[in-house]
């Protein structure tokens, strides 16, 4: 993530907070992360692929446990934290990556 705006955009729709919310603790395929949300899988896909445009989440290829084609799973990427002081005479607005083993809470 290299543009503060962009994340900002990204995190401004509460389904994509959902869908990263589940990715931080396991990798998922759309349609469970569709099950998991209560949202239409290709909703879903939308979201991801803004996600995934934005560097939040990754996606790549595991072969089926059924022998059918490979599947698509997504996790994020890379940890990260955006803090926004806002009071009287104060504004700043920052981001910052975090180790990649830091915990996410």
């Amino acid at each position: 993530m290299t543009d503060l705006d962009k994340a900002l955009h990204l995190l401004q729709n509460k389904v994509r907070r959902q869908i990263l919310e589940r990715l931080i603790r396991e990798p998922h395929y759309p349609m469970q992360l569709a099950e998991l949300i209560g949202v239409s899988q290709p909703a879903i896909v939308k979201h991801l692929k803004e996600l995934e445009s934005g560097q939040m989440v990754s996606k790549s290829k595991v072969p089926s446990e059924k022998g059918g084609p490979p599947r698509t799973i997504y996790a994020v990427d890379q940890a990260f934290s955006i803090q926004i002081d806002l009071g009287p005479d104060l504004f700043r607005c920052e981001q910052r990556r975090l180790p990649a083993a830091s915990p996410v809470r």
